[in-house]
């Protein structure tokens, strides 16, 4: 099951939270993965109307993933910057 949520409400801020459950993985259990997440600094508000995508396009993403699997937490930082030319 997959499940996520993404709230931009604010114009240059986008925050996301997520979740997944697998019944059984690779290892033979069960594994749940938490995420949550902010964008930042829309880049289609810098651009002509030509020029902009349908879809938010944020330049700075982080997100942090919390895998709980056989009573252990793994914790995952991501860092992105998108630029596009």
């Amino acid at each position: 099951m997959h499940f996520g949520l993404e709230n931009n409400h604010l114009k240059h801020i986008a925050l996301r939270v997520g979740f997944y459950h697998a019944k059984k993985d690779e290892y033979g259990g069960e594994r749940e993965v938490y995420s949550f997440g902010l964008g930042l600094v829309n880049f289609n508000s810098f651009c002509k109307i030509d020029n902009r995508f349908a879809h938010k396009n944020y330049i700075l993403n982080y997100s942090t993933v919390i895998e709980s699997f056989q009573n252990e937490n793994i914790i995952w930082h991501f860092l992105s910057l998108n630029l596009r030319i």
